[in-house]
């Protein structure tokens, strides 16, 4: 199959997208226990009949402890659902794994008049945000101070969950550290949520808000 430029594939993209409603929330944070798996179930539970999340696929193994919605599949048929045109993006690696987003069922649900929520990491977003610039782009972090401030917590996190040798813990960490320093830089977010440990509820709460304002302050879908 031809490869597609990254031009030609948004511009395809953004023509997929132009006859739907465009009610999509992207949100993104650290891959090291920033809560946001836990944060976005909240969410869901204050509004199931609007909200819908879009499942990513990943190539890593499915763990004991997996709330989280994903699409476990090969690495070969990742590679082959994204030459085939069948992914919104593909741009997540964490520990050598590939995570993505499948396309077609955002844009049957947002046919339905849901709002679609993504979790993506830093990259993918930002390649979302050129296909759909003006989506509702959120990232959540453990506090409001500095990386390292964030790091600290992201650590204390990991180390608790129990499923994580230390070699794992830093390698994510060092991930993490990227990650944060390069959302600092971003200036397609429109707000950073913060996620406090004990209080996922109230970061849940405030992008339910943020979701309201914008698509449903005044009766009407944005586009």
């Amino acid at each position: 199959m031809t490869e597609v430029a990254p031009s030609d594939r948004i511009q395809e993209l953004q023509w997929q997208f132009a006859d739907v409603p465009n009610r999509v929330v992207v949100i993104s944070g650290p891959s090291a226990g920033a809560g946001k798996g836990r944060v976005i179930q909240q969410l869901k539970e204050l509004d199931p009949e609007n909200l819908w999340q879009s499942a990513s696929m990943t190539t890593r193994a499915r763990r004991a402890d997996d709330h989280h919605q994903y699409l476990f599949v090969t690495r070969e048929e990742f590679d082959a659902a994204e030459s085939e045109g069948k992914m919104l993006e593909a741009n997540g690696v964490t520990e050598g794994n590939r995570y993505g987003t499948p396309l077609e069922p955002i844009l049957a649900h947002l046919r339905q008049g849901k709002t679609v929520i993504l979790e993506i990491e830093i990259n993918g977003a930002r390649f979302v945000h050129d296909v759909l610039p003006d989506a509702l782009f959120l990232y959540i972090k453990p506090t409001d101070g500095k990386v390292e401030d964030d790091l600290e917590v992201l650590k204390e996190r990991l180390e608790g969950r129990g499923t994580n040798d230390q070699a794992s813990i830093q390698r994510r960490l060092e991930q993490a550290r990227g990650e944060l320093e390069a959302a600092a830089k971003a200036d397609f977010y429109n707000e950073r949520i913060i996620n406090a440990t004990g209080k996922s509820d109230e970061a849940a709460g405030r992008i339910l808000e943020l979701i309201q304002a914008k698509y449903y302050a005044h009766g009407e879908v944005s586009r």
